[in-house]
């Protein structure tokens, strides 16, 4: 793990390289990409801004990108994330594949299962969300799917997150509700912190 390569078990595994200018762009774009060079990236997007074959190589190295940098790997090398982000692609899942199975089945049956995945996004090293990004797709999710967040992921912003009653609010979480179920001693240390004690 940890080079990009586009080799000829490609062409028979993507469509989008039996061309061969796509291939040959996908060649070059990958040798940048493992450089981590920018410019390198910049000027092929330059040279080859008009030609259908880029969009091909660069939703082929989109794929390949994630498997060869795959975040859930534990000896992930360095990922030349600047060439991959000027190139616009990255082999960061988004939030809604990392959470959006979770909050829309497991918040009904009441389990742990979205602060036990919430946990795992901070402490992944491979990936750079934050505490701001998750709520943020928290959020959303409450406004626009309907979402009513359960007291274990309640608890969980509380308690390890330092929730306060506005950012519960944001989530629609009502701060009554969620100071049922923790334990006098939390419950202590939330109040303190709104008091800015």
């Amino acid at each position: 793990m940890g080079k990009l390569t586009v080799s000829t078990q490609d062409m028979f595994t993507y469509d989008e390289l039996f061309d061969s200018q796509t291939r040959s762009i996908a060649q070059e774009l990958a040798q940048a990409i493992n450089q981590n060079s920018v410019e390198q990236v910049k000027n092929l997007k330059y040279k080859y801004a008009d030609c259908k074959e880029f969009i091909k190589a660069k939703k082929f190295l989109d794929k390949k990108c994630k498997a060869v940098w795959d975040v859930f790997a534990a000896d992930i090398l360095t990922v030349p994330s600047e060439a991959m982000k000027s190139l616009g692609i990255t082999n960061q899942p988004s939030l809604e594949f990392l959470l959006g199975d979770s909050i829309k089945y497991f918040e009904k049956t009441n389990g742990s299962m979205t602060a036990q995945i919430i946990e795992k996004i901070l402490n992944n090293k491979n990936l750079s969300y934050e505490m701001s990004d998750i709520h943020r797709y928290l959020s959303d999710m409450y406004k626009r799917e309907n979402i009513q967040y359960n007291s274990n992921t309640a608890i969980f912003l509380i308690t390890k997150q330092s929730y306060d009653k506005q950012k519960l609010s944001e989530l629609g979480i009502s701060e009554k509700t969620a100071l049922k179920s923790i334990s006098p001693t939390q419950k202590i240390k939330y109040l303190l912190k709104g008091l800015k004690i």
